[in-house]
């Protein structure tokens, strides 16, 4: 009988080929025949990188810094850059995964990198710099801009008009939950602009931080933005940061169960989705501003403290840097006791926080920014004033990590 074969790995299949004697063919041969070349097309993987590594992305200047994607096992991956001399090399492992270990020179840019396999992926717009991550809650999140239910920071309007940074980099994290961490996310890089700035609905804490920096260094800077209104700071930490410190037992028993509660909520699901797919990304350090969740929720008052200082260790532990420089703000003025809501229990609530934040400078390499000074209107918990919280966290950062003399960076 006329007919043809294919052959893929001992695999042999016989097609009929129609002749004017045939009435027909057979339709589950054919459907065998296009399964198998689609097999075997789907077996040479190419390369594929996670969201944090493409172009416009900022890497942090003189460290090791990992650059790592996917591809077929075994697979040789070429990594070129127009700062190194010669090529670097890694095979894929068994698993489909690969990582490089690149030593970044000091600040500069743009660079081109290209990535070579059986496909090759050219990066272009590539600085090195300062790269911080901006986290928090709605008093991070809050745009230079409009807001649902919140109004715009001071003099927004020309804010966001003379954002143009085409060395300040913006990676805004979307946000999800996971109860296991996730190794990537749907995001990518944005060269700062009017238009990014406003569309991102970026956070103003971090960009006037990031700005500072960027002026007063004159370095590029990238900042990841990683926020999520309302949240509090068990969400945000790792299962391993709730068993490095005492008194934190039920949290992290909770955390190593998926689905199960602990003082109400579900821990570390805000950390496994929005922060643990950058862990692998090298980073200076983390500004944050949080901690009114904690305190209307379940009146934290000192209890914080504790909480803070798990998140702070188990970051840490995530992106293998013991010392990593954590700034925070604390958190402002605000009628918790007297609003019509009775958010707290007690008038006392509010203080008690206070100094369980500022008993976190305990922890070395920490900073903290007052913000008594900065509240325009003590019924609006979401202060206006964004501009100088992300100058004072700059202030801590050029101070103590950058050095900078002439800064006075403590707060009374």
């Amino acid at each position: 009988m006329p007919g043809f074969y294919y052959k893929k790995s001992g695999l042999f299949i016989t097609i009929n080929i129609l002749t004017p004697t045939m009435k027909r063919i057979s339709l589950l041969k054919t459907f065998l025949l296009i399964s198998v070349i689609a097999i075997n097309q789907m077996a040479s993987a190419s390369i594929k990188l996670p969201a944090l590594v493409g172009s416009n992305m900022v890497l942090q200047q003189q460290t090791n810094v990992n650059i790592w994607g996917t591809a077929s096992p075994g697979e040789k991956i070429t990594f070129r850059a127009d700062w190194l001399e010669t090529p670097l090399y890694t095979n894929t492992l068994t698993d489909s995964t690969w990582n490089l270990l690149i030593l970044t020179p000091s600040a500069g840019g743009p660079y081109n990198i290209t990535l070579e396999g059986e496909n090759a992926i050219t990066l272009s717009e590539i600085y090195i710099g300062e790269v911080w991550l901006c986290s928090g809650q709605s008093n991070m999140e809050k745009p230079i801009g409009e807001q649902r239910g919140q109004q715009p920071v001071f003099n927004h309007e020309e804010e966001i008009k003379n954002a143009d940074y085409p060395q300040i980099k913006l990676f805004k994290v979307p946000k999800r939950k996971s109860e296991t961490p996730l190794k990537d996310i749907e995001s990518s890089w944005q060269t700062c602009t009017p238009t990014s700035i406003d569309e991102l609905k970026f956070s103003a804490a971090g960009y006037f931080f990031g700005r500072e920096l960027h002026q007063r260094l004159n370095v590029p800077v990238g900042l990841i933005d990683a926020t999520w209104g309302g949240s509090r700071i068990e969400l945000w930490t790792p299962t391993e940061g709730f068993s490095m410190v005492d008194g934190l037992d039920s949290l992290a028993a909770a955390a190593q169960t998926p689905g199960k509660k602990a003082e109400g909520l579900v821990p570390s699901i805000f950390y496994n989705a929005m922060v643990a797919p950058l862990t692998n990304y090298s980073i200076k350090g983390a500004i944050w501003y949080q901690g009114e969740s904690n305190l209307m929720d379940i009146n934290d008052g000192l209890r914080y403290e504790v909480k803070q200082n798990a998140m702070i260790k188990g970051w840490r532990n995530a992106w293998n840097k013991p010392e990593m420089p954590f700034y925070y703000v604390q958190i402002a003025p605000y009628r918790y006791y007297i609003d019509r809501q009775k958010r707290v229990n007690s008038p006392n609530e509010l203080p008690l926080l206070w100094e369980a934040q500022t008993r976190g400078l305990q922890i070395p390499n920490t900073g903290m920014v007052v913000t008594t000074d900065l509240v325009d209107d003590l019924s609006d918990i979401h202060p206006r004033n964004k501009l100088d919280v992300g100058k004072r966290l700059a202030n801590l950062a050029l101070d103590n990590t950058y050095q900078l003399e002439g800064i006075k960076s403590e707060s009374p």
